[in-house]
């Protein structure tokens, strides 16, 4: 077992400037601006993992839309990597009978209020105090490109967030494995990440 505080970014602290929340508003508009065919989230094998990773200190990982996956990636050394556990989103373009931005909120909320099971292991070794890393984002502006993940119209949306993530902090060059799963009343994911640190860039 570990203690998480040891290898990640705790959410009342400010990597690389941001705010945890700002970190995860970055990460939602990295998924959701990705087409459906070429998102990390629904890929099987890790061939998308390079996708539009364009900041200079943290890498995205992303999770499932529903069961498990296993992946395989490349990633710069000396990058932090953030990646969530078990995550909900809503927005007005999926929910265009709500009237008002606590409505998302609040949806979210009860969504991932209803989690029963979490965990993560970093290359085997257990990590505790999960149950810390809950971060729930303000309403932010997205807009959803054609073929979007939603499965809904393209263009501009308020949307909002809540879930468990972990931010790992850098980690030295070489083979890492990174392991997350998630449960709730009605939604389920699991991610293995197999890692190849190297130093050096690297652009998709």
């Amino acid at each position: 077992m570990a203690i998480i505080d040891d290898l990640a970014f705790m959410p009342d602290s400010r990597p690389y400037g941001l705010s945890f929340q700002t970190w995860t508003e970055k990460w939602w508009l990295w998924l959701l601006g990705i087409p459906k065919s070429l998102n990390p989230a629904l890929d099987a094998t890790g061939k998308c993992c390079a996708r539009d990773q364009t900041d200079r200190n943290v890498w995205f990982l992303a999770g499932t839309l529903g069961g498990a996956a296993k992946r395989e990636c490349t990633i710069p050394a000396g990058k932090a990597i953030l990646f969530p556990i078990i995550l909900d989103e809503q927005s007005f373009a999926e929910r265009p009978d709500f009237k008002s931005e606590s409505e998302l909120e609040t949806l979210a909320k009860v969504q991932i209020d209803s989690v029963k099971e979490i965990s993560a292991a970093i290359d085997g070794i257990q990590l505790l105090d999960l149950k810390k890393h809950r971060v729930q984002t303000r309403p932010f502006d997205v807009i959803l490109p054609d073929d979007n993940i939603c499965g809904i119209k393209a263009g501009p949306t308020r949307a909002a967030a809540d879930g468990y993530w972990f931010f790992l902090k850098p980690m030295t060059a070489g083979k890492h494995t990174i392991h997350a799963m998630g449960r709730g009343s009605h939604f389920y994911t699991e991610v293995t990440h197999d890692l190849t640190m190297v130093n050096s860039n690297i652009v998709c």
